[in-house]
């Protein structure tokens, strides 16, 4: 049945592949695909336009494939509009790419499937459990499981932590990557900035190594604010003296390693192992990483005490440079002597010591940086509905 609106707006279909894809995640996940249907909802993000929504019949849940166009451009920008059921708050999410959005779409037939019969999905995940898999051998070859968040000056720390996770816990090494790391950095020909954020967002586990040079590093203050957007796995460990106050504020409520000692890394190793459902080797067997970790650990506390550095007292030009800036809604603003903000500017060029003033969006509040071909948003983007999407057919 075609579910072409009747209205004189423009409409945006889905492909016929991607359909398919759609059609396949649904028996993939135990239904028919009769229990589903097309419809029109207007979007929440262009003016006089309509795009498709998939709609789950029996318990009114609708997927709703958004998009906008930008200003300038003529890029198409893709959003997900979801309600698990009638009376769930909507969701609205930003998939970078249609394999991001189908993957939107599995997880909104997974929340379906719970609220039908929260009983039957527990037991039925617990009956198709296959006890030997390890969690890593669901993740994609060139997948990154570990991405750790860190500064470059805390190298030392970065490499000990590394060699850590090694030799505690069953993951191949190709599948961490901390860029300060030379054996786990980026590759050559890579565009770090772009690798970094698609990992970022897609790897199982994110780890922020949190010291007093990592609050000072718009790279880590990025990463980790990308990562709580997402709502994914995010663990963070305050090392060298950190204390929670330097956290970024959205995840300053998230549990963290707070005392980097013995007994306690060994226990965050052992949790991060239940997390990725793999076993961890027996703690005897890698407690000299664990001592060299803590030591580093240590060592950066004792030199942030007596006011050392690396390199002396003074700051280095990069440093006095990136001092002149406050990282703030995921962007870099200055301020002047009576207060009064000035910005935004590309943290990720305010790390290089560069200052390059971010281009505004089509949406209020979006910005984006052309050198890196970042996308930022301030404050000031509100991705909540005034209302639920009005649909152009049988129900609200």
């Amino acid at each position: 049945m075609p579910y072409r609106p009747s209205s004189n707006n423009d409409f945006h279909d889905l492909l016929e592949s991607q359909k398919f894809e759609i059609r396949e995640a649904i028996d993939n996940a135990g239904f028919q695909f009769s229990e589903f249907s097309y419809a029109v909802v207007e979007s929440e993000k262009m003016y006089s336009t309509d795009v498709p929504v998939l709609r789950h019949n029996k318990s009114n849940s609708v997927f709703a494939f958004d998009f906008l166009k930008h200003e300038y451009s003529g890029e198409f920008l893709r959003f997900s509009t979801r309600r698990p059921g009638k009376e769930t708050q909507l969701e609205i999410l930003s998939p970078e790419t249609w394999l991001e959005q189908l993957a939107q779409v599995r997880e909104w037939l997974a929340l379906i499937k719970r609220e039908l019969n929260p009983a039957d999905y527990k037991s039925s995940r617990q009956e198709n459990a296959v006890p030997a898999a390890s969690g890593l051998e669901q993740v994609n070859t060139n997948e990154i499981v570990l991405f750790i968040s860190h500064s470059s000056e805390d190298t030392k720390l970065a490499e000990a932590f590394v060699e850590l996770l090694k030799n505690a816990l069953p993951i191949p090494p190709e599948k961490i990557r901390c860029t300060s790391v030379l054996a786990h950095s980026f590759p050559y020909g890579t565009d770090g900035v772009e690798q970094a954020r698609l990992e970022v967002l897609s790897a199982p586990i994110v780890i922020g190594l949190i010291t007093p040079s990592s609050t000072q590093s718009h790279w880590v203050l990025f990463e980790l604010g990308a990562r709580w957007g997402q709502r994914k796995p995010l663990f963070s460990i305050l090392a060298g003296g950190a204390g929670v106050d330097l956290l970024p504020g959205p995840i300053r409520s998230d549990h963290a390693l707070k005392d980097v000692t013995n007994p306690a890394v060994v226990k965050f190793v052992d949790e991060l192992a239940s997390h990725l459902d793999i076993k961890p080797s027996s703690s005897w067997k890698y407690s000299k990483y664990v001592d060299a970790f803590v030591t580093c650990s240590q060592e950066i506390t004792c030199k942030a005490k007596s006011g050392g550095t690396t390199e002396g007292s003074s700051l280095s030009p990069l440093e006095a440079f990136k001092k002149r800036y406050h990282y703030e809604e995921t962007v870099s603003w200055k301020y002047d002597e009576s207060g009064k903000r000035d910005g935004p500017f590309c943290p990720n060029c305010v790390d290089e010591g560069k200052e390059r003033r971010l281009n505004p969006g089509a949406t209020k509040g979006t910005y984006s940086c052309t050198h890196h071909k970042s996308r930022f948003r301030t404050a000031e983007y509100d991705t909540t509905p005034s209302s639920p999407p009005r649909l152009k057919s049988d129900f609200s």
